[in-house]
């Protein structure tokens, strides 16, 4: 019995070495929630260096960098998780890096960017949010810049640059949806009488 514990010693910590890279992100976790952000940043590239999940571990280095103000580092982090095939990354990626450009009051890109993550996930109600805030933000930047045009006769026209009639019909149409999904659950079902048993 001890010679065969003997043998196996050597395979078990070559296998341990197959788990090392995902005790690393985990780890990595752990310090993010944490708010120690340097120690994640080093487990998150030795993770990398296995070669393995490497948009995930992009996408998590983007958030961390994110989270130092480090918006350079953070934008090629999440472009590179966006390449990925994996909807989730993609709508990640797009959301924040939506986030990170109204941020810095960019908000043609950053339209550009919640529209995607809703293209890629269309049930989330925090990319049609900031999408609402994004295009009344642009709406209210072309009425102080004088950039768009209103027109006070009734047409209802809007024109911003990068924007379109289409997209403030498809919100308009979103939250219509909306509220007849809210109102249809929050009507009160109807009183059971006496006589139902």
């Amino acid at each position: 019995m001890k010679r065969l514990l003997i043998a196996l010693a050597p395979l078990l910590l070559v296998s341990c070495n197959a788990y090392f890279p995902h005790l690393r992100v985990i780890r990595a976790n752990y310090n993010v929630s944490r708010g120690e952000y340097q120690p994640a940043i080093v487990d998150y590239l030795r993770a990398q260096e296995a070669q393995e999940y490497e948009p995930w571990l992009s996408y998590n280095l983007g958030t961390v960098y994110h989270y130092l103000g480090e918006s350079g580092a953070a934008n090629d982090r999440w472009e590179s998780a966006r390449e990925a095939d994996v909807d989730d990354l993609t709508f990640g990626a797009s959301f924040n890096r939506g986030v990170f450009l109204f941020e810095q009051g960019r908000y043609q890109d950053a339209f550009r960017e919640f529209r995607f993550a809703l293209q890629v996930n269309p049930a989330s109600r925090a990319a049609k949010t900031n999408l609402e805030l994004t295009l009344e933000r642009i709406e209210a930047g072309s009425e102080l810049d004088g950039e768009g045009s209103r027109s006070g006769d009734g047409g209802g026209s809007t024109t911003t640059g990068g924007t379109d009639d289409g997209a403030t019909r498809m919100l308009d149409y979103v939250r219509r949806k909306e509220e007849q999904r809210w109102r249809a659950n929050s009507e009160p079902a109807p009183a059971a009488e006496a006589r139902d048993w």
